[in-house]
């Protein structure tokens, strides 16, 4: 920001939060930003050493410093996931929400995925996520952390919102929207660079696009929650003001215990959203709110197409065929023929018929080879197979750069699922004098 811009900025922090918590805003954007992650429920792995816990998230921890997370064998296996504190507030809203035994939500804007694996974990395997983000680069990196994290029942589409009208409606709606970033303007230098009461402007045109599309997609009765990274009324309070004024949502926003941590907004006597602040919170800015809608959505009418769905079709695997890589799944986790490989996916029929195209669905099983199965990463990231080939550090870190292992000659031919402290890695193929390495080459490490 400019001397200019950087007192506008610093005149609207202290006329909406006052000079007490506008100050302290100020001067913790000159220091170092924290670091931290939120540890795999379904993956146990140690608490770093020297981490303080985050006081909202029963698995969030706060580093002492930051380490090279891309040389941590347990990064790439997911076993947790690095994470602002101030995000995973989420978890502890969505707790508070009263969601059907089976819900369909959605994360509108998913990518890079954090909050997606949020939702994942507090539906428990119940319910079915479909993670939206329409950027293709970021659309990659929502798959690669979808997939370490090891849940079956998600796909991810790359659509605008309003692709979904006639295909879905859901009990739940995350939209953590594109803003101005004022609240990560000490983590990312280009975030002051930019800012500007324009992009301002801009950013809360597209939240009001993206809102007006997500409300005829939610249940009557479903909740929407609504985040940015930023700290200003007209991309927060604004956006939530007018939902109310439309008459479609009533406010829900649940009080949150941690007091000294959370700025809250107040309205007619009700929370209308919490900021978490940079210099009030353990991390960096955030503002999320929650509405319920109380409007009705005419039911959808679908007419029955003559082509056969993009999006796959159920069966496709046989539990003799699961079985026989020492693979026994759930009673409703289905096999789904999707391109070229089967998927295993839990909670199908919650989104069978489902017209709007996806990118991925559950984790990627198998590829079948004439009558021979080839295993997929994403069958050793649910962690389903017992794992038979433990790696030291130096080479696990060789398995991720896609190099040749050199491994025990008397190591059994055939497919085996190597693994560093107990958590799964992925595949190797051994035969005659040699091991093939089949990481996936779209997530070999470059370093």
């Amino acid at each position: 920001m400019e001397g200019a811009e950087r007192l506008r900025f610093e005149a609207q922090l202290t006329d909406h939060f006052g000079l007490e918590v506008a100050q302290r805003v100020i001067g913790a954007i000159q220091e170092e930003p924290s670091v931290s992650l939120r540890l795999n429920p379904m993956k146990p792995a140690r608490i770093p050493d020297g981490s303080s816990q985050v006081p909202w998230h029963p698995h969030g921890y706060i580093l002492p410093e930051r380490p090279v997370f891309a040389l941590d064998p347990m990064f790439h296996a997911g076993a947790y996931y690095v994470q602002d504190s101030s995000s995973m507030i989420l978890s502890q809203i969505i707790k508070t929400l009263e969601l059907p035994a089976h819900p369909l939500c959605l994360d509108a804007c998913a990518a890079p995925g954090g909050k997606s694996t949020i939702i994942l974990d507090t539906l428990q395997g119940q319910g079915f996520l479909l993670a939206n983000e329409i950027d293709p680069k970021r659309q990659r990196i929502l798959q690669e952390n979808l997939m370490k994290w090891g849940h079956a029942n998600y796909a991810t589409t790359s659509v605008s919102i309003d692709r979904f009208h006639d295909t879905a409606r859901f009990d739940l709606i995350l939209v953590d929207a594109p803003c101005s970033g004022e609240g990560m303007f000490r983590k990312d230098a280009f975030a002051q660079k930019q800012w500007n009461e324009k992009l301002v402007a801009q950013c809360a045109y597209t939240q009001r696009s993206i809102l007006d599309d997500a409300t005829p997609l939610l249940n009557e009765g479903g909740w929407l929650i609504y985040a940015t990274c930023t700290m200003n009324p007209q991309e927060n309070e604004v956006q939530i003001i007018r939902l109310l004024d439309s008459g479609d949502y009533e406010l829900a926003t649940p009080s949150l215990p941690f007091k000294e941590h959370v700025v809250t907004i107040d309205h007619q006597g009700r929370s209308l959203g919490h900021y978490l602040l940079p210099g009030i919170s353990t991390g960096e800015g955030l503002f999320i709110a929650v509405l319920r809608k109380v409007s009705s959505t005419p039911s959808l009418r679908i007419k029955k197409r003559k082509k056969q769905s993009s999006n796959g079709s159920a069966n496709t695997v046989s539990l003799e065929e699961l079985e026989a890589f020492g693979i026994r799944t759930a009673v409703d986790d289905v096999g789904v023929a999707f391109g070229d490989a089967v998927h295993l996916v839990c909670q199908f029929e919650l989104i069978r018929g489902l017209s709007t195209p996806l990118r991925m669905i559950g984790q990627p099983a198998f590829t079948k080879k004439g009558k021979n199965l080839i295993p997929e990463h994403g069958l050793a990231m649910l962690e389903l197979a017992p794992a038979t080939i433990a790696l030291n550090h130096e080479e696990a870190i060789a398995y991720f750069r896609k190099e040749v292992l050199s491994l025990n000659a008397e190591i059994k031919h055939g497919w085996h699922v190597v693994s560093f402290e107990g958590r799964h890695l992925g595949w190797i193929k051994a035969m005659q004098g040699r091991t093939n390495n089949y990481y996936p080459g779209w997530l070999r490490l470059r370093m």
